[in-house]
C-alpha cells in the first residue's frame, strides 16, 4: 500500500473524488484529488487563491493535522445559520496510542456535533440533529 493509499484511507476521502481542504480556521485553501490511474497514485491540489500551496504542502498538512477534507454536504448551523461548517479531523493520544476523531465544527458560533470514529458519522451526526 503506497503512502498516498494510506493517507486516503485514514481520511475517509474516495479515490478520484474531488474534496476540499480547510485550514484549521476553516478557511478554504485548496480543492485536492487523490487520484490513481496507470501512472500510479497522485495528490493532485488547486490552491484557492493564488497562495504557495501544491501538493506536498496538502499532503503535509493532512498528515500533520494541520489542514481538513471536506466531502460531504453539510446542513447549515442550526445555533447560527452558517454555511462555512466543517468536519474537523480531532488527534487524541490514548494509552499511548494516535487516536484520529472527526466532528462537525461551526467557525461563527464555535457549535460542533457529536465527536465520531468516521467523517461520515460526524456529518450524519450534524445532519441528524
Amino acid at each position: 500500500m503506497s503512502v498516498l493509499e494510506n493517507v486516503a484511507q485514514e481520511l475517509g476521502v474516495g479515490i478520484n473524488k474531488q474534496f476540499q481542504v480547510y485550514d484549521q480556521e476553516g478557511n478554504h485553501v485548496a480543492t485536492a484529488v487523490f487520484k490513481l490511474d496507470r501512472s500510479g497514485w497522485q495528490l493532485l491540489a488547486t490552491p484557492k487563491s493564488d497562495a504557495c500551496i501544491d501538493s506536498d504542502t496538502v499532503l503535509g498538512g493532512l498528515i500533520s493535522g494541520n489542514l481538513v477534507p471536506k466531502t460531504r454536504r453539510l446542513d447549515d448551523c442550526p445555533f447560527c445559520g452558517c454555511q462555512d461548517v466543517l468536519v474537523q479531523r480531532m488527534r487524541f493520544t490514548r494509552g499511548g496510542q494516535i487516536q484520529i476523531m472527526y466532528t462537525v465544527y461551526c467557525p461563527d458560533c464555535r457549535a460542533h456535533g457529536p465527536l465520531e470514529e468516521t467523517e461520515d458519522a460526524a456529518a450524519d451526526g450534524w445532519n441528524e440533529k
